[in-house]
This record gives C-alpha cells, structure tokens and sequence, in this order.
C-alpha cells in the first residue's frame, strides 16, 4: 500500500504531529543549520494498544519520525512510552509543545465501570470489563445527543449528565445510573451546544456554545 503505511504492533486511536517548538536541538552546529534553513524533523505521536487484560498487546504512545522528502515514516518507533494497563484512546497534543493529554476508559466514570457512547442513535452505557452494554438511553422528539459526564451526588451513585439538541436547542438531560432513567431535562441554550464539562467539586456545570459561556449549578 505504499512506504507512507507502517505498523508498529497496536491498535492506533489517535495520531498528531509534534510541534516542533517541542524538539530539544542537540547544540551541534551541522544541527542547528538544518534547523535555521527549515529542515528541521518531522515527528508523529500515536496512542493506542489492545486495553485492559492479558491479550499481550501494550498500551502505550508511540513516537515516529516522518520523512517529508520519501512522504514516510520511520520503520521502528524512536520512542515508546507503555501505560500499563490504561488504553490511550483519544489524544491531543498541546500546540506550544508543553506536553500531551490522553483520555482513558478509566477517566471517563468515577469508578471505572463503565463507559458511554452517544451520538445520532440511542446512547450506550458499556461495561469496560466486559465490553458489553449494558443500558440503552433512548432518544425523545428528535433528540441527537452530544457530550456526557459523569457527576457524583455527594452521595453513592453517580449522576450521568447528557446534551442533546433538538428543533428549540440545546438541553442537558439527568440520568439515574442505577436504573439508567431519565430523571430531568433542561432547556439551556437556542443553538447547538459546542462544549459541555462538569467542575471537579461537582457544584457546577458548564457550556460553551458559539456565541455564549454558561454556568450553572
């Protein structure tokens, strides 16, 4: 399929190119001159591997260098970085080079139980140890649903937090992780909602559209 096309035994789920401010120069002068004409390396971070488990395949971030001339990457990662037994499956790297955050199954509930997934169709509630669903979270009138979070009550169950857009707008809608029901949805904004988080004394929430910024309690 071509040199561009290299595998480097993982599953890969998220790729980003290394801002180059975030390269340490050698301190030689054959160095430096490339740096200055512009000829400086060109890297790729990758995150992935085969999640928790005995499957033998790590988890971890994987750092190849990209050849613009050949349009290739390198055969074998320059580096590699394993993350036990958490799955890096979403990634962002930080444009001013200060670092990388990686999203994992485990941060994505309280507990670690479970994940979910939503979108156009009904959302998902996943058992991570099983990779079964457990609950479906139906759409009402239309609903597609955008963001969620979990959010605990200050007492044992956590609370899962969803948007969703209809004809009106945006609404956050309440559900019990227990029976997995509906227990309240809210109109918040006209327009579709662009960012959605919950803070971390889980007084607040949070949302960012287009035009405004929103918090409420």
């Amino acid at each position: 399929m071509g040199e561009n096309c290299k595998k480097y035994g993982v599953p890969l789920y998220g790729a980003s190119f290394v801002p180059h401010n975030a390269l340490k120069s050698s301190g030689t002068d054959a160095k430096k001159e490339d740096e200055d004409s512009g000829n400086r390396p060109n890297y790729v971070i990758f995150a992935g591997g085969g999640g928790e488990g005995r499957s033998g395949i790590p988890n971890s971030l994987v750092i190849s260098l990209f050849d613009s001339a050949s349009n290739s990457l390198s055969d074998q990662p320059v580096e590699k970085l394993e993350t036990g037994d958490d799955l890096p499956y979403r990634m962002a790297v930080h444009p001013g080079g200060e670092g990388v955050v990686c999203l994992l199954p485990k941060s994505c509930s309280p507990d670690g139980k479970y994940l979910v997934s939503v979108g156009s169709g009904p959302g998902r509630v996943w058992d991570i140890s099983s990779s079964i669903a457990k609950a479906s979270l139906s759409k009402e009138n239309d609903e597609v649903f955008g963001f969620c979070k979990f959010s605990l009550n200050g007492e044992s169950d956590p609370f899962l937090y969803v948007t969703a857009m209809r004809d009106r707008g945006g609404s956050i809608v309440k559900w019990n992780t227990t029976t997995w029901k509906r227990r309240s949805s809210k109109h918040v904004v006209w327009g579709p909602i662009s960012a959605f988080n919950v803070s971390y004394d889980e007084k607040l929430l949070s949302m960012l559209n287009i035009v405004n910024w929103l918090m409420w309690r």
